[in-house]
């Protein structure tokens, strides 16, 4: 095969039917960022992601803190936090992914974030792309620019990450007790 052929799997689709977010789930957004917030953790970024073929959508978080305290540990106090009831019953744990701010959709979330349509109308109201999950499978998937819940302003120093960190464990232990 031509190195520039793309392979038919990663190929996109004649039509992209890009799923629009219901208001429940926009509404249920807006109150995890806050609660996010609320609790201290600090991220980058909060945004709707949608998976294109499955038509669900996922919270997506972009975290700096992704790295130094590991994706178990950020699950299991996001589900301590959903069991205390201080994040929207109407997000299921296991639908939120915790990215770094070099991961392709922490790009492109940046990327939308720093221009908004009268900055830059020629920017598309969303973008479509493959991820790869696991060895042999890609998933297509889309971010528009109105699921950005928390833009990026920028990328945290360590210090406030760990700070945050701390913060958000505390509280959530504080919760769950």
């Amino acid at each position: 095969m031509d190195m520039r052929e793309v392979p038919d799997s990663m190929k996109m689709p004649p039509k992209i039917q890009v799923n629009d977010l219901p208001e429940v789930l926009e509404q249920a957004g807006h109150s995890f960022k806050d609660a996010i917030i609320k609790l201290g953790l600090s991220v980058e970024g909060i945004l709707w992601v949608n998976m294109i073929e499955s038509k669900k959508f996922e919270m997506w978080i972009v975290w700096s803190g992704l790295d130094a305290y590991g994706p178990l540990a950020i699950a299991k106090s996001l589900f301590r936090a959903y069991n205390a009831a201080a994040l929207p019953q109407v997000i299921d744990p296991f639908d939120i992914t915790v990215v770094g701010p070099e991961h392709i959709v922490s790009r492109l979330h940046a990327a939308f974030s720093k221009k908004s349509n009268i900055e830059a109308p020629d920017l598309a109201e969303y973008a479509a792309l493959y991820l790869q999950e696991g060895e042999n499978k890609t998933v297509f998937c889309a971010v528009k620019r109105s699921w950005i819940l928390l833009p990026v302003k920028r990328r945290l120093p360590k210090k406030e990450i760990d700070r945050g960190w701390r913060r958000f464990q505390d509280n959530v232990d504080k919760l769950a007790a």
